[in-house]
């Protein structure tokens, strides 16, 4: 199913003691204000003689006051008209059919456009999920395989030219994600030559097989030349959730892309510190206890709140959630979009849901779709 093709189907209808008004007494009464008699009015509409009357009767009982001007007898069944305050009444319930219709489209766009699956493309192309651009400095954010997604990203541009960084600490890269690695002390980074293929530049060595960050200075100064940067700029320590220090994300203020990252595995759990990074902090944002379930709502919280993983990002801003790879994980993702409070959502470029080790990505709504 093309979402292009989806639309909300709303009617609109007054009630009192019952429904009362609504499309079908619009169409009589504009007929017959069309046609000056009832007779002529039923002919053009097919509803009979008797029925249009009672129809109007009704609507005249309920209102308190009429909505037609009766004149008996002639060959037309007598001339009627629409009365003043009929006609104020027409006109004021198109007003509210318009009204209503266009924020039934608002509302259609930003809870149920983004929702099932039928709705969205299937992409395999991690980069074209989420928007990137050639001179994209993108960072990486939240949870979820922030790693496998800066090298996925950089395996992407093939022929061109990649940058791959961090502003945190990160694994020692194996020698079939990169082409080229540096350390800071390796090379002189204003003068560095951009190389075909993949490069990985970091600060310094540091134990466990962990590469230290690099300045945001740095990295400015090192991506010239570069067809996109890659740069983790948040750390998890694979854990699903976590709270955030003052000092995290770390997102340089040149970055174009802001890519937050988030799974929801999590969801059902009992919250509690062995799976929950910086318990303590995590819980001031959420406001948790331990022992509470973690729902769809704590998710979307977790997600967009002020001091979360978009903290600190103003280049645009694409929401991805990681390791979908079944439909009821679809079904969880649609969940929690649909508790993102529209103010957040409105920050957003896109939203994309999939999986990296399958290389299958869903856009599941987009600013470009809204244009």
């Amino acid at each position: 199913m093309n979402k292009h093709n989806m639309r909300p189907v709303v009617s609109v209808r007054v009630a009192k003691d019952s429904v009362f008004f609504g499309p079908g007494v619009m169409m009589i009464l504009e007929a017959l204000e069309a046609a000056g008699a009832m007779k002529d009015a039923c002919r053009k509409t097919g509803i009979s003689y008797s029925k249009a009357w009672r129809i109007l009767n009704e609507v005249e009982r309920q209102l308190g006051y009429p909505v037609v001007s009766r004149q008996h007898g002639g060959p037309s069944g007598g001339g009627c008209m629409v009365t003043p305050a009929g006609r104020e009444i027409m006109s004021k319930f198109r007003e509210a059919e318009k009204r209503i219709h266009a924020y039934s489209e608002l509302v259609f766009k930003e809870l149920l456009i983004p929702l099932g699956t039928g709705f969205h493309e299937e992409l395999s192309s991690l980069s074209d999920a989420l928007s990137v651009t050639k001179g994209d400095i993108i960072t990486l954010t939240g949870t979820g395989g922030k790693t496998a997604c800066l090298f996925r990203l950089g395996e992407e541009q093939q022929m061109g030219k990649a940058l791959l960084t961090t502003t945190t600490s990160m694994k020692y890269p194996g020698k079939d994600q990169v082409e080229v690695i540096y350390s800071e002390t390796d090379v002189e980074i204003p003068h560095l030559v951009p190389e075909k293929g993949r490069t990985f530049l970091y600060g310094k060595r540091r134990p466990e097989d962990k590469c230290g960050p690099l300045s945001a200075e740095k990295i400015k100064a090192a991506s010239i030349g570069y067809d996109v940067t890659v740069i983790e700029a948040d750390g998890s320590r694979r854990l699903p959730l976590k709270g955030y220090l003052a000092r995290e994300p770390c997102i340089p203020e040149f970055a174009s892309l802001n890519i937050g990252v988030a799974v929801v595995w999590g969801i059902g759990k009992i919250a509690e510190e062995s799976w929950i990074l910086r318990w303590r902090e995590f819980q001031q944002m959420l406001g948790i206890r331990s022992g509470e379930v973690v729902n769809e709502q704590h998710i979307a919280k977790w997600i967009s709140h002020p001091d979360g993983m978009f903290k600190g990002s103003g280049g645009r801003k694409v929401l991805f959630f990681n390791q979908v790879e079944k439909e009821e994980q679809m079904e969880l993702v649609d969940k929690v979009v649909g508790h993102l409070e529209s103010h957040f959502r409105n920050q957003l470029f896109r939203i994309v849901a999939g999986s990296v080790k399958n290389s299958q990505y869903r856009v599941l709504w987009s600013q470009e779709d809204d244009r």
